[in-house]
């Protein structure tokens, strides 16, 4: 658990000048959304646009930006001044359309092998989101 949590340390030390800063979109249910979004604004990215699919949960949250409820369409028409969009599969034709980088995350993910196989809790599961993010920005 050290070792892990000295990684994560050693990667937001690395990479905080490529992550700061950076304008995400994010479009998930709550609880990935709410917890990505804690992990982005903790390494100093702007979320430029939350969406999530339904109302519930939104109130009893406390995050520095505001969530939306919205759609697909609603992505395609709040997303184009960011960086990267963080979606499901279904993303893709957005993130397409708008020639911004996609990192799949959430429900369903059918376009990549191995997926449900994806650590994204604890220290190393962090540290991997932190890496496909950056990765998926080059």
């Amino acid at each position: 658990m050290l070792r892990q949590r000295s990684r994560l340390l050693d990667t937001l030390a690395d990479y905080h000048d490529q992550l700061g800063g950076q304008k995400i979109a994010i479009a998930l249910e709550m609880d990935l959304l709410y917890s990505l979004a804690s992990c982005l604004v903790e390494v100093g990215s702007e979320i430029s646009v939350a969406l999530a699919a339904s109302q519930g949960g939104i109130n009893e949250l406390s995050l520095p930006i505001p969530i939306e409820v919205g759609d697909l369409e609603t992505l395609e028409e709040r997303a184009m001044h960011s960086n990267l969009i963080i979606a499901n599969s279904n993303g893709r034709q957005a993130a397409g359309l708008l020639k911004i980088p996609h990192l799949r995350a959430g429900l369903p993910v059918f376009d990549r092998v191995g997926y449900p196989q994806k650590n994204w809790i604890g220290y190393a599961g962090t540290q991997q989101f932190l890496f496909d993010m950056l990765n998926s920005l080059s």
